[in-house]
């Protein structure tokens, strides 16, 4: 048996292997023929591999298996701690979060030995609410600040209704969605922070994508040249 898991950090989803009864390990060409079996997504050629840390619970120097259909556990009389573990995994772009969740429910084909993380049925849960908000136009332009440069971006307008959504969602998100870490502690970001993240991505993700496949018009204003970038360029840079 094997899982397949879904982890959110530096702005992007990745997806990774579990192994039974070792460290976590997912070779690139591996998970790409256990995504295609399990019908998940035909992922593209181009989708190449990168290296991550993300903090697991562990006893030791044991990962703890996230199903009993996965091995034993280790040993119990040692601590359950979260220790770093650096995995192959392979980064989703807008288009491949939309092709494995746009969809009613997440299974895969009996007979080939992939077991679902909770965290891809969470990131289906996170994927619709997303998809009511821009069906509802719930949204607006704006611009954020990152390091010393200013981006253009989408954000979600929510409503009473939405935020006790978001605060649902935020109850239950697995601990493997925040489990990605650039430095040396585990991350220890709220979340609903880290909620409200994901869901400000996959928004300004999916309105990209849906706006670039639409026809291009003439720009008659300064405001529509600006909108024009909101829409088709990762990045504005503001001197």
């Amino acid at each position: 048996m094997r899982a397949i898991h879904l982890s959110f950090g530096e702005r992007t989803f990745y997806l990774w292997r579990e192994e039974p009864r070792e460290k976590p390990q997912s070779p690139d060409p591996t998970l790409r023929k256990h995504l295609v079996q399990g019908e998940l997504f035909q992922p593209s050629r181009r989708m190449t591999a990168v290296k991550r840390t993300l903090w697991l619970p562990a006893r030791g120097s044991v990962p703890v298996p996230s199903s009993p259909l996965l091995g034993d556990e280790p040993d119990r009389r040692k601590k359950t701690i979260l220790a770093p573990f650096s995995l192959s995994v392979l980064p989703l772009k807008t288009q491949d979060l939309q092709d494995l969740f746009q969809r009613d429910s997440l299974e895969v084909p009996p007979g080939t030995g992939l077991i679902l993380g909770r965290s891809l049925h969470w990131g289906l849960r996170l994927f619709r609410l997303v998809g009511n908000l821009i069906a509802q136009e719930s949204y607006l332009p704006s611009l954020i600040q990152r390091d010393s440069t200013w981006e253009a971006i989408w954000i979600p307008v929510l409503s009473e209704e939405g935020e006790r959504a978001m605060e649902h969602l935020a109850e239950s998100l697995p601990g493997v969605l925040r489990s990605m870490a650039l430095g040396e502690k585990p991350p220890e970001i709220p979340a609903m922070d880290h909620t409200r993240e994901m869901i400000s991505t996959v928004l300004d993700g999916l309105i990209r994508l849906r706006l670039s496949k639409g026809p291009k018009k003439a720009l008659p204003s300064l405001h529509d040249v600006w909108l024009d970038n909101v829409q088709y360029l990762s990045h504005i840079y503001l001197r």
